[in-house]
């Protein structure tokens, strides 16, 4: 009797055992944790974590998910926390995600130019201030996914939060789901817009037939945007603004 009582045990044990290893093992390429996290060459896998975001970015290989979980302080003084050149993703994990507080001093999120497909999801922003975005500034990318994050006392000059600019004849496919922006303030005479939580704007005469926007959950609470903004995209939460000839 004691033996069938020792299986119906280890089987469920196994089997959770091995669902963990698969959920963990293959989500996540490279591992962040501000908190226990030390940068170094071998960083990165689970249980060696990186320390900075940068450095989780600069070792994840194009497609892969870079998981970051903690507080990061560490923007620089009118940089970016971190820039990505390469169709990644980042992720914030554990119970609360990833907060970047950048202190009034510098921004978060950078994708540059010409970058196919990227992805970040569950990161909270706080005072972030930056020369075009104060949270999120991606230019160029021609498949963006924006989710589950927050935009908290973030300024620039396009847009507070996040902006998102292209070029007018470029393809482009933007996804945003469930994003809040509170109290986030684009500048006055901005070009593109001055919105103050978000902006998604093209430079350039503009083509709509190849691009997707889709928008859902998406609200801002006590935002303003520039008053004189020539972009025509200005505006306290949203805005969207598109180039001339």
């Amino acid at each position: 009797m004691g033996t069938p009582h020792r299986r119906s045990l280890t089987l469920p044990l196994a089997a959770a055992l091995l669902l963990v290893t698969v959920r963990l093992g293959c989500s996540c390429d490279v591992w962040v944790d501000s908190g226990t996290g030390i940068d170094s060459e071998s960083c990165g896998p689970l249980g060696m974590a990186c320390r900075r975001i940068q450095q989780g970015v600069d070792k994840t290989p194009p497609g892969g998910t870079v998981c970051v979980s903690g507080v990061f302080q560490d923007c620089p003084r009118n940089g970016y926390l971190a820039r990505i050149s390469t169709n990644i993703s980042l992720r914030g994990t554990g119970d609360v995600g990833a907060t970047v507080d950048c202190n009034g001093v510098g921004a978060g999120v950078f994708f540059g130019q010409g970058i196919g497909r990227v992805s970040i999801s569950g990161f909270h922003f706080w005072n972030a201030s930056g020369s075009e975005a104060g949270g999120i500034l991606a230019m160029g990318v021609r498949e963006l996914s924006i989710g589950s994050s927050t935009f908290n006392n973030c300024n620039g000059t396009h847009a507070g939060g996040a902006a998102i600019l292209g070029t007018g004849d470029g393809p482009a496919v933007v996804q945003l789901n469930d994003l809040q922006f509170y109290n986030c303030h684009g500048q006055e005479g901005a070009l593109a817009g001055g919105a103050g939580g978000l902006l998604i704007g093209y430079s350039g005469p503009t083509t709509l037939s190849n691009k997707t926007h889709s928008l859902t959950n998406v609200s801002a609470i006590g935002c303003t945007g520039g008053k004189n903004a020539p972009g025509g995209g200005g505006g306290g939460g949203v805005g969207g603004g598109g180039g001339g000839g």
